[in-house]
């Protein structure tokens, strides 16, 4: 019998389970891929904004801080295992996984997203071309480029932002002339790349070597189009989630995400969400909030296990 099970280790559910720890609950991370990190792992080079207290870190920085912490517990991980269905009730809960079934007093569930993948183009055969990139491992293979980027979100113009420094020309493409990005990163990139507003893929030009060389893309409003050349091009119109038929595990759902209390208890007793699956009024979707979840969420269970228990999280050492 476990304390806790938290399900998912991106960084909220990485940072529940050591709080967890630091409250010597016995708990379990359950992870349906090969890798802790969640979508850390698909921004390993991206700066984050939104971290306190760091003008210039990356995904890749801030998920090496959190393994080294994970590190120094117990806890027991189990990877490539997916989740396929919670029963029971609040303190005599049983998951049942593709691999075993477990028993806990309590559930965090932490799957951002879920199981997702990147939208796309929608042009025929794409997967086919060499060149075509949805998230960035190594932004350096980006050196000297010429890159067009799809996209009108944070993820499109941070990373527009920092490929100009070492790229050879950016060209950002944008099918609205609005952007849903910050208004200074916007204003921070204007004056350093070609932008092309409102714009849309229109077809392939040339392919070399089944890596697509030059593209049309066409003016929305006026139909003309321009001849864009490249050597890369980064697609950035966010994720689509993969829904299956254990996604809601009888909890109340809104807008795909599960909806929680002021402690971050989901619609089911004893199951917690936090971080970019559940949702509130006025919740903010950034990864500093998916912290302060975690805390919450953590100090939930604590209160409820050890009724009168003193929270504090200052370490002894």
């Amino acid at each position: 019998m476990f304390d806790l099970i938290v399900i998912g280790s991106g960084a909220s559910g990485i940072y529940a389970t050591y709080l967890a720890h630091m409250h010597n609950l016995k708990t379990k991370i359950i992870e349906a891929s090969s890798e802790i990190g969640g979508q850390m792992l698909l921004f390993k080079d991206k700066p984050v904004y939104d971290m306190p207290g760091f003008l210039n870190v990356n995904g890749k920085d801030i998920l090496k801080s959190f393994k080294k912490q994970l590190n120094q517990t117990n806890i027991r991980i189990s990877k490539n295992e997916k989740l396929l269905d919670i029963s029971g009730k609040c303190f005599d809960f049983t998951v049942t996984t593709s691999i075993s079934k477990y028993k806990s007093k309590f559930i965090i569930l932490s799957t951002g997203g879920g199981l997702f993948q990147p939208i796309k183009l929608n042009i025929d055969s794409e997967d086919k071309y060499k060149n075509i990139d949805y998230f960035i491992e190594k932004a350096e293979s980006y050196k000297n480029k010429n890159i067009i980027i799809f996209g009108g979100g944070d993820t499109a113009l941070d990373w527009a932002n920092y490929l100009e420094k070492i790229a050879n020309k950016i060209t950002l493409i944008h099918r609205r002339n609005e952007f849903r990005a910050q208004e200074s990163m916007i204003n921070k990139i204007k004056e350093k790349i070609d932008i092309y507003t409102p714009y849309k893929f229109d077809r392939i030009n040339k392919v070399i070597n089944e890596k697509i060389t030059e593209i049309y893309i066409k003016n929305i409003k006026t139909k003309e189009t321009e001849l864009v050349h490249c050597d890369n091009i980064l697609v950035f119109f966010g994720q689509m989630k993969i829904l299956d038929k254990n996604q809601i595990f009888n909890l109340k759902v809104k807008n795909n995400m599960y909806e929680v209390n002021t402690r971050m208890e989901t619609s089911r007793e004893g199951i917690f969400a936090i971080g970019n699956i559940a949702t509130y009024e006025g919740k903010v979707k950034m990864l500093v909030t998916g912290l302060g979840e975690a805390a919450t969420a953590v100090g939930s269970v604590v209160e409820k296990i050890f009724p009168g228990k003193k929270m504090t999280y200052l370490s002894n050492k």
